[in-house]
């Protein structure tokens, strides 16, 4: 066994009808702002109000999960949406991710739910921006080419009733492609491990979150315990030869320099739009030009002062205004992603910073010529 024999995993709603997987920073992508100074106020602010918990049912299986989500909803209700910025598309290895939803709704995923699944052999992108190697979480940098581009030896599998419905355009525009494409029924983590076994290369692993016997469940049968630690140890080995990090990449977030452009470009992103959000709502709420001139300044984790100002406008202007306010903002946003007139984070971070994407448009060009 060796790289050969060593799958790269996703799983996904996004389709790559191209044969190109692009990260979220190519992508014209809203997320619910969740994480901002004027968000973290916004929530105090709601703090008592909504969903309560109740006491007496915190003993019963699940409840206290279905109210973190439940209570997520109710405050998500009244945030506007942003923008992330992640130029790097995550896989896992020889299976799929299992579904982690332990954190009350809050940046829980959910894999089984998914319509589309990519497979392809890791020895098809060690020339690609391999930054980690973990078995849920391996890494490719895609910040450079804008995207990953499979294989002709790479699986795309999309579930039978989302492929039945498919415009012909987008039929044909598969059909063209030079991967294999699997239409598939029922359980998602079935059909991968289907594929898996019929590529006669990859052996599927029992993957799992936790680390205690190296990211599996390890088999109770000897002949297939013995398959698993080779592939474990055929990774390790990879990792090993050509450097490269074998953390979780939430936690080479905060301490790799490798992804080191990440936090930054995600929090400009971010502030894009809160900004703009703010200028429009203070502009509704007839607020004075010097506040309103302050969000560009003010746009920060700790800047209290200004925040408290702009929830004291919004009590003056009245709660449930203001949530009519964000859900017409927020509709105005799907309607511009929907028709491609939304930017993309990339596209954000290019605007602001030009002398940065001239010299990185002009390094690719020097490439292709």
């Amino acid at each position: 066994m060796d790289e050969k024999n060593i799958a790269i995993v996703r799983v996904t709603d996004a389709i790559p009808f191209d044969g190109k997987i692009k990260p979220l920073s190519n992508t014209t992508y809203l997320c619910k702002d969740t994480l901002s100074g004027f968000a973290l106020a916004v929530s105090r602010k709601l703090d008592g109000q909504g969903p309560v918990i109740d006491n007496s049912r915190m003993g019963e299986e699940g409840y206290f999960e279905a109210f973190g989500r439940e209570r997520v909803k109710f405050i998500e209700g009244f945030l506007p949406y942003v923008s992330g910025y992640n130029s790097v598309v995550l896989f896992s290895l020889n299976g799929m991710v299992p579904d982690d939803s332990t954190r009350g709704g809050f940046a829980g995923n959910e894999f089984s739910f998914k319509n589309c699944f990519v497979i392809d052999a890791i020895s098809e992108h060690l020339g690609d921006d391999l930054i980690s190697l973990n078995l849920t979480d391996t890494g490719i940098d895609a910040q450079k080419n804008g995207f990953v581009q499979l294989s002709e030896n790479a699986v795309i599998g999309i579930r039978k009733s989302i492929y039945d419905v498919l415009p012909d355009k987008l039929k044909q525009q598969l059909s063209s492609l030079r991967c294999k494409v699997s239409i598939f029924d029922g359980d998602i983590r079935d059909a991968v491990n289907t594929e898996l076994r019929l590529s006669d290369r990859f052996f599927p692993l029992n993957l799992s979150l936790s680390m205690e016997h190296g990211g599996i469940i390890p088999s109770t049968d000897p002949n297939i315990a013995a398959k698993e630690q080779e592939c474990l140890q055929v990774i390790d080995n990879l990792a090993s030869e050509r450097h490269i990090s074998q953390r979780k990449f939430y936690d080479m977030l905060y301490s790799d320099e490798v992804v080191s452009h990440l936090r930054p470009n995600a929090l400009e992103v971010q502030n894009y739009f809160v900004t703009i959000f703010l200028q429009d709502l203070l502009t509704k709420m007839n607020a004075s030009e010097k506040m309103i001139q302050r969000t560009a300044k003010c746009v920060s984790w700790n800047d209290h002062e200004f925040y408290s100002d702009v929830i004291g406008l919004i009590d003056s202007y009245g709660w449930d205004n203001y949530k009519t306010f964000v859900q017409d903002w927020n509709k105005k946003l799907e309607v511009a992603r929907d028709n491609g007139t939304l930017s993309t984070p990339q596209q954000i971070i290019d605007m602001l910073h030009p002398t940065k994407a001239d010299i990185k448009s002009s390094s690719a060009g020097k490439k292709r010529n």
